[in-house]
């Protein structure tokens, strides 16, 4: 007699996937669901997981009537370049000389705080002694301070007083403490009159 044939069982689905099986359309519903919510999360991602890898940056402007770049590079760029060699945060430092006037770009660290940067850069810059006489502040501006201006200050001169030592007084008094308020990336003067002294010779 010969022994009756065995016949193996399926496994009964369970959990999950038994579920996703028997259920087709629960399933497609919930894939959809799921591709939607992907969606929105990716959209609503914060900044940081793509920052911004572009290098903050300072330059410095000085003007000097009259002076040629040999002039500029000595007695203005080197002076401010030993000042401002150990910022912190700085990568790299270039500087040009030219008629007139000079510049430094100064390349900072990736996340550096730009509106600290200035102060600090600005500080230093007000400990740099003895400019020759004719050369102006020095103004500091900001990678991304080319916009319009944000506040535009006016000062006249009192009726019946001479308007010349105001420009003198803007530059000295007025200028430094403005440039050192955190955020301030650029500060334009323009109009007023210089100081001019005439010197005449007696030939003999």
């Amino acid at each position: 007699m010969s022994e009756p044939e065995t016949v193996a069982e399926s496994p009964t689905r369970t959990g999950l996937l038994g579920t996703l099986v028997g259920r087709p359309v629960t399933a497609t519903v919930g894939a959809i669901l799921v591709m939607l919510f992907g969606g929105l999360s990716v959209a609503d991602l914060p900044i940081q997981l793509t920052p911004d890898v572009s290098r903050p940056v300072l330059n410095v402007r000085t003007t000097w009537p009259g002076a040629s770049p040999t002039e500029v590079e000595a007695e203005i760029l080197e002076p401010q370049e030993d000042a401002l060699k150990s910022l912190p945060g700085l990568v790299r430092m270039t500087s040009e000389a030219r008629p007139d006037s000079g510049s430094l770009s100064l390349e900072l660290e990736v996340g550096t705080d730009l509106d600290e940067a200035l102060v600090r850069a600005s500080n230093r810059l007000g400990q740099v002694a003895d400019y020759p006489d004719a050369v102006r502040e020095p103004t500091i501006e900001t990678s991304d301070s080319t916009g319009p201006p944000v506040v535009v200050i006016a000062i006249r001169s009192i009726e019946g007083r001479d308007v010349d030592p105001y420009l003198t007084w803007v530059q000295d008094a007025i200028l430094p403490e403005i440039q050192r308020v955190p955020g301030v990336g650029e500060i334009r003067l323009r109009g007023g009159r210089e100081t001019v002294f005439d010197v005449q010779l007696d030939p003999t």
